[in-house]
């Protein structure tokens, strides 16, 4: 009996080449390129300096360690000091052995000045005198590598008379932009503190919300100091009926402020600069 092959057996008698079509080559543009560069000089800054060890707190001082991330509706106004867009990602590679790489605390120095404003403008009249008369530093920056090698930097004065147990004026900490030449934060600080010292002697502590800062380092091999820092914030309406002590005699923070300019929380928005240096 007589059977027709199939078309595999017709294959298999008379083999023949498949022609196999190539895919032809696409030359990267010069823009890919470019792009390209960028990705891979960005990658050892962004996991090169990370480890499985979690870096403690910075010492120094006392923090409140809220660890709170900031919520969605949280993101930079582009006030000064404000958070960095993915356009200024560092060109650089950052070594893990670099000092910056490491849990740092920043005291202010005397050069602590707020900005004069036109609403306000007896504050900083009566506020940057008092400073520069005291020892006592009146705000700090400080960071810590949080899990999932997550920087994290708080931008408030350090609470040193908590010897034990968690300090009187905590803050909390945001996500921080570390860059070869400096710091950023990622999104406002919800909370944190300006200590002064007031004409008769007594510590006052102002309450700041909604914080934003950024600071350069002052060394090219360390961090041992901040060349300068700029931050923004809001003084609280709560904080209207502090009392304080000016060379002028007593007043309140309400007083010295004038009527709220910020809704966003309600009360008064304010910028200050600073050098500083570190604890270690």
């Amino acid at each position: 009996m007589h059977r027709t092959p199939g078309p595999i057996e017709k294959h298999r008698s008379n083999p023949q080449k498949i022609p196999i079509l190539k895919k032809p080559a696409v030359k990267p543009s010069v823009a890919n390129r470019s792009l390209l560069v960028r990705w891979c000089l960005a990658l050892p800054v962004l996991f090169g300096g990370c480890s499985q060890e979690i870096a403690s707190a910075p010492t120094g001082g006392s923090y409140g360690m809220v660890s709170e991330e900031p919520s969605s509706d949280h993101t930079s106004d582009g006030s000064s000091g404000g958070a960095v867009t993915a356009a200024a990602s560092p060109a650089s590679p950052v070594s893990t052995a670099d000092a910056c790489a490491n849990p740092q605390s920043w005291r202010a120095s005397h050069d602590f000045s707020f900005e004069a404003s036109n609403a306000a403008p007896r504050f900083a009249e009566a506020i940057n005198p008092l400073i520069r008369a005291t020892d006592a530093s009146p705000f700090a920056i400080s960071n810590y590598m949080a899990p999932g090698c997550i920087w994290k930097v708080a931008f408030s004065a350090l609470d040193d008379g908590a010897a034990s147990g968690p300090p009187e004026h905590a803050v909390t900490f945001t996500e921080m932009f570390r860059h070869p030449a400096g710091l950023w934060t990622v999104a406002p600080q919800t909370s944190g503190w300006i200590r002064l010292v007031d004409a008769h002697g007594q510590t006052v502590w102002i309450p700041l919300a909604r914080v934003t800062g950024s600071a350069v380092y002052g060394g090219a091999t360390d961090c041992s100091s901040l060349g300068s820092a700029k931050a923004s914030g809001v003084i609280p309406f709560s904080a209207s009926a502090l009392h304080l002590a000016i060379p002028a005699g007593d007043t309140t923070l309400g007083d010295l402020l004038g009527p709220p300019d910020s809704s966003d929380p309600p009360g008064w928005a304010v910028r200050f600069s600073f050098s500083a240096n570190s604890d270690h």
